[in-house]
């Protein structure tokens, strides 16, 4: 009896894509259920920009360098933050889309997405 092979397509730390399955973090997706893969680059809205940015200038018209330095130490993260997108990878099968793995490496998911595109042609 002989053992069908899997062919690989994609493979680092955590993620593999085969031409028959999908292992994101520990979870296995069967490649047959599986009919497209897209990429999502997810931001955080203007608005929320826009209140950091103003919140941030506000406190810096507050006499005192503590409240200075805090400012600085709280909010200068969370616009850090906004201002680097995560990019999520979405599989869509019969019972819908769904968000499967995100990363702030742009790279990583494309490279992901298009093993996965490959796996989905490759088995056709």
């Amino acid at each position: 009896m002989t053992v069908p092979t899997e062919q690989d397509f994609y493979k680092d730390a955590g993620v593999q894509v085969t031409d028959k399955r999908i292992i994101l973090a520990g979870q296995t997706i069967v490649m047959n259920g599986v009919t497209a893969v897209s990429t999502h680059r997810d931001v955080l809205p203007n608005a929320a920009r826009v209140v950091f940015l103003a919140a941030l200038a506000a406190l810096f018209f507050v006499q005192g360098i503590e409240v200075k330095l805090l400012a600085l130490l709280v909010i200068a993260p969370l616009i850090w933050i906004s201002l680097n997108p995560v990019y999520s990878l979405l599989l869509t099968s019969s019972s819908g889309s769904n968000k499967v793995l995100g990363d702030r490496k742009k790279e990583r998911i494309f490279k992901i997405s298009e093993a996965i595109n490959q796996a989905i042609i490759h088995r056709s």
